[in-house]
């Protein structure tokens, strides 16, 4: 590999210009900030800023790009659905207590008939 050619690579403006815009709508997706599709649109995007056009790499990296981002987006979806269960365990977990019942818990038909 010619190591000066990637760093004259990673030192052009267009190159990080694609890598941030690629690494933020990962990111993006990742985190279920942003929706799929725009996910896949920024990504797509990014890619004629990462891959010189002279080669057959930019079609292989746009195809490539919407299986990743719907795996990503599913994994985001899943990890929210997650949150969601343990939070609403955690609320349903507050309302108990460990406190044995009382007897008017136990028995609220009958009242205290005294006097």
């Amino acid at each position: 590999m010619n190591w000066s050619k990637l760093r004259g690579w990673i030192q052009q403006p267009t190159t990080l210009v694609g890598l941030a815009l690629a690494a933020g709508a990962l990111a993006g997706v990742g985190l279920g900030e942003l929706s799929e599709t725009l996910g896949c649109t920024i990504l797509t995007g990014a890619m004629p800023l990462l891959i010189p056009d002279n080669t057959s790499a930019q079609a292989k990296a746009d195809a490539l790009a919407v299986p990743l981002v719907h795996a990503l987006a599913q994994h985001a979806a899943s990890v929210a659905a997650g949150a969601t269960v343990g939070a609403a365990a955690g609320a349903l977990a507050e309302t108990e207590t460990d406190q044995p019942p009382t007897p008017s818990d136990m028995f609220p038909q009958t009242e205290n008939k005294a006097g």
